[in-house]
């Protein structure tokens, strides 16, 4: 092989090999696109009392279907929820990054995305959930984007996207990454 080729060929595996480093493995992701019941995805739940999974259709960042979250019965709680909890395994000693489209559809009303991880003997490892940034109805679609590590003895990782207040959210295109060790 001439140094020539040689060259091109080193430059080509290391172009590839730095693309591969900077777009992390998607480790679960949720574009709604797909769903046709009207119903959250499985694993996936609702779990505060007033509030509602729905599936809306029109524009969204990507693409022609997203999620909604939907208050029925006012005053029965304070947020709603839309979440599911992770089996840490895959995630422990690492950093992660939790991303979606997420828009409050009713004025007065928050979109916070959150992401909790919960540890052996009940201790809580990193958590936000956007209080200090929230989504307001003026916003529009604002990609939300959470990232911290997770405890090398942590037991769940628990991701969703809340309500907060009297009101109604969308959200589209929900994903968690690794990013990388810790270590």
């Amino acid at each position: 092989m001439s140094p020539r080729i040689f060259g091109c060929f080193a430059l080509i595996v290391l172009a590839g090999c730095a693309q591969m480093a900077a777009d992390p493995k998607y480790y679960r992701r949720v574009d709604f696109e797909n769903l046709t019941e009207n119903r959250p995805p499985r694993g996936w739940g609702v779990p505060t009392p007033g509030f509602e999974f729905s599936l809306g259709q029109g524009k969204a960042p990507q693409g022609q279907g997203y999620a909604r979250l939907t208050m029925k019965n006012a005053g029965q709680a304070p947020f709603g929820n839309f979440m599911t909890m992770i089996p840490a395994k895959d995630f422990a000693g690492k950093r992660v990054r939790l991303t979606a489209w997420i828009r409050s559809d009713t004025p007065n009303t928050y979109a916070q995305m959150w992401l909790r991880v919960d540890r052996i003997d009940g201790l809580r490892g990193f958590f936000d959930n956007m209080q200090d940034r929230p989504v307001k109805h003026s916003d529009g679609w604002v990609e939300a984007v959470i990232e911290g590590p997770v405890d090398t003895d942590a037991t769940f990782v628990a991701i969703g996207v809340m309500a907060i207040s009297a009101g109604d959210v969308s959200i589209d295109d929900l994903r968690i990454v690794i990013l990388e060790s810790e270590n």
